[in-house]
């Protein structure tokens, strides 16, 4: 890859280079250049908990892969991954980064994979890009709108592989179910049905000093400044706290929504009605953990969302298990889709060719290895950021609806809501300096 090969950067002129922002890149700039089939793809880890180090395992399985670099702010985590790491390529094989900048400034590397804190994922992601790395991002992509829009910015400007980590579609028990749905074999499209697990409640309140080996402020990073309290960064806990996250209404829902926006394509994309009711822990823990949630589309079918026990009824009578879930429903029949299985009715659905359809969807049997594909431009991402940002921003706009107590009309085009500059406002958030936004 020719254009890794000049004089590695500090990570002082890198820091330099970024500006106040700490994410925009602007002398350490690098052009995105294909990896030839003849190179191995060395790939570095930003964030390597519990998601993480799955990913490093599944990639590691790749003969023409090499881990050679992996980034966290807690030790613990960072030691496990390691340790993962030199079984599969011995001592001293991969180099381990506290900092994000250190790491992104190696001249070696091809592609990154980010499974960060979700307030982290696009300022990560936007200094990969302007590195030039093809990137895997573990989903959701961002905490705010803004976030994720700054970052679709950044990767039309720079033009690197971008594969979010909704693995669904890379599934062919998703894929029949989309290709049924955009081909019209269900008919007119009345209604689509969608649920996930919700966020938990109850997170320790004792304010306490940070464990050691935690780097609690850049932990933190561009989320706000607030004392330490017990377990906060653990996925026990970060998840479900709306500085850091947007609760599973959004971290669980991306899935089930994602494949709902997929099968109905460009039909989703109309103005809608957001309504229902919501739950919303207190305390540490502030995010809905239970909602059941109907979006009119002002010209198709409804969208109704809800969390798992209150979709009890619908995994029920579709013959899927409880905990997730897609149904498509037209007029002329119905397919529903989660992890474990398919069901359809007709049953011929499920044995109907699906060469031959007008609509035609790629079929990948391998997330990761369609990104690999990308890095080396053999094959398009299958969850790019323009195909996948709909549905990322239906699940932001379904919880601000909620906290705004429902009745308000999203338009997806416009990525904003109708005569509503409450919930709009909530669309954005300033980041904590200097982990800034990039300007444009």
């Amino acid at each position: 890859m020719a254009n890794k090969k000049s004089r590695p950067i500090s990570r002082r002129s890198f820091i330099a280079a970024a500006g106040i922002g700490m994410a925009a890149v602007s002398c350490a700039r690098q052009q995105f250049s294909p990896t030839s089939k003849e190179e191995t793809i060395q790939i570095g880890f930003i964030g390597t908990g519990n998601r993480g180090r799955y990913i490093l395992g599944e990639l590691m399985r790749f003969r023409d892969v090499r881990i050679v670099a992996l980034c966290d702010v807690r030790q613990d985590q960072l030691n496990e991954a390691l340790a993962l790491a030199e079984q599969r390529y011995g001592s001293n094989a991969v180099t381990r980064y506290g900092h994000h900048e250190d790491l992104l400034a190696r001249e070696d590397l091809h592609g990154v994979v980010i499974a960060s804190c979700d307030h982290w994922h696009v300022l990560h992601a936007i200094a990969a890009a302007e590195r030039g790395l093809g990137i895997y991002l573990e989903k959701p992509m961002g905490a705010r709108m803004n976030e994720v829009k700054a970052l679709r910015s950044a990767l039309h400007r720079t033009g690197v592989p971008f594969q979010l980590g909704v693995q669904q579609r890379s599934d062919e028990r998703f894929h029949r179910a989309v290709m049924l749905a955009r081909n019209g074999c269900l008919g007119e499209m009345r209604e689509v049905l969608a649920w996930c697990p919700p966020s938990v409640a109850g997170a320790p309140e004792e304010q306490t000093a940070p464990p050691p080996g935690l780097d609690y402020d850049r932990w933190l990073g561009p989320a706000p400044a607030v004392p330490y309290t017990r377990e906060r960064e653990t996925n026990k806990w970060w998840w479900h706290i709306s500085d850091y996250a947007a609760g599973f209404i959004l971290g669980w829902g991306i899935h089930p929504i994602d494949i709902a926006h997929w099968g109905l394509g460009e039909a989703a994309l109309v103005p809608m009605k957001i309504d229902g009711t919501a739950t919303y822990a207190k305390g540490v823990c502030d995010c809905a953990t239970r909602w059941d949630i109907a979006a009119e589309l002002e010209k198709g079918p409804v969208i109704r969302f809800r969390s798992t026990e209150e979709a009890a009824p619908w995994s029920e009578k579709y013959s899927l298990k409880p905990e997730h879930g897609t149904v498509f429903i037209g007029d002329r029949g119905w397919v529903a889709v989660c992890r474990s299985g398919i069901t359809a009715e007709p049953a011929s659905l499920l044995t109907l060719p699906l060469d031959s359809l007008p609509v035609q969807i790629p079929l990948r049997q391998n997330h990761l290895k369609n990104y690999l594909q990308a890095i080396r431009g053999l094959e398009p991402a299958i969850a790019p950021i323009d195909d996948t940002v709909a549905g990322e921003f239906f699940c932001h706009a379904c919880d601000i609806a909620m906290r705004e107590g429902g009745g308000l009309v999203w338009d997806p085009r416009r990525e904003e809501f109708r005569d509503a500059p409450q919930a709009n406002a909530r669309c954005s958030r300033q980041n904590r300096p200097p982990w800034l936004l990039p300007n444009g």
